[in-house]
C-alpha cells in the first residue's frame, strides 16, 4: 500500500503544480488588471465617480477563484495533499510506531486534514491581502480628483485628448475628455481632473485668476 500511496501523492502533487503553472501562463498572456498609477478605471460603471464605482466593484472581486471547491482552491489542496503526503509517508517510515497499514491510514488522514486547513488559511490570507491592496490603490487614485494636469494632446468637446500629471513621484499620462460646458484646452494648458470613468479622466480648464485692480 506504501507503493500505491506514493503514486497517489505524486499524482495529486503533479496535478496541483501543473494547474498552477497553466494558470500562470494563461494569466501572463491575457490577464486584465487595474493600473492604479494611470488612473485606470476599467471595470467601473459608466458615468459615475471613480471612487464610488471602483469601491463597489472591488467588493465583488474574486469570483469563484478562492471559494471552497473552486478550481484554484482544489488545486491548492491537491498540491498540499501531495506534498504533505510525501512528508508523512516518510516520517511514518522512519518512525515505525504503527503497523504499516495503520501508518498509511494515519498518513492519509493527517495529509488530507492539514491540506484542507492550510489551503483555507492560504485563501483567507490572499483575500485579506487583495482587499488591503485594492483599498489602498483606490484611495491613491481618488486623490487625483481635483488635481491639476497639463494638456499634451489638444482637448475639444466630444473628442479624446491626453493629459499628463504627477502621481506617485513620477509623471504619468492618461486619456482625457472635457466635461460639458468646459472651454477647449490646447497643448500646454492646465486642466483640473473632475472624475475618472472607464480609463478616461474628465477634466475642465482651470481659469486663470485675474489680479484684483488696485484703487
Amino acid at each position: 500500500m506504501g507503493f500505491e500511496l506514493f503514486h497517489l501523492y505524486l499524482g495529486f502533487l503533479v496535478f496541483g503544480v501543473g494547474y498552477a503553472v497553466i494558470i500562470s501562463l494563461l494569466g501572463s498572456f491575457g490577464g486584465d488588471g487595474v493600473d492604479a498609477g494611470h488612473g485606470d478605471a476599467s471595470g467601473c460603471h459608466d458615468g459615475g465617480d471613480f471612487s464610488a464605482d471602483c469601491a463597489h466593484d472591488g467588493s465583488h472581486w474574486g469570483g469563484d477563484g478562492l471559494l471552497p471547491f473552486s478550481p484554484l482552491f482544489l488545486a491548492t489542496v491537491s498540491t498540499l495533499f501531495g506534498g504533505l503526503g510525501f512528508i508523512t509517508l516518510g516520517l511514518t517510515g522512519i518512525i515505525q510506531v504503527f503497523p504499516p497499514v495503520v501508518a498509511n491510514v494515519v498518513s492519509l488522514l493527517v495529509s488530507a486534514s492539514l491540506s484542507v486547513v492550510l489551503a483555507s488559511y492560504f485563501s483567507l490570507f490572499l483575500v485579506k491581502l487583495f482587499v488591503k491592496t485594492e483599498t489602498s490603490s483606490n484611495i491613491s487614485v481618488t486623490k487625483l480628483i481635483g488635481r491639476e494636469a497639463e494638456v499634451i494632446l489638444d482637448l475639444d468637446q466630444g473628442k479624446l485628448g491626453e493629459v499628463a500629471y504627477f502621481h506617485g513621484g513620477s509623471r504619468q499620462t492618461n486619456m482625457a475628455k472635457l466635461i460639458e460646458g468646459s472651454l477647449p484646452a490646447k497643448k500646454g494648458e492646465i486642466v483640473e481632473i473632475i472624475r475618472i470613468t472607464d480609463n478616461v479622466m474628465w477634466v475642465k480648464v482651470v481659469e486663470e485668476k485675474k489680479d484684483t485692480p488696485q484703487l
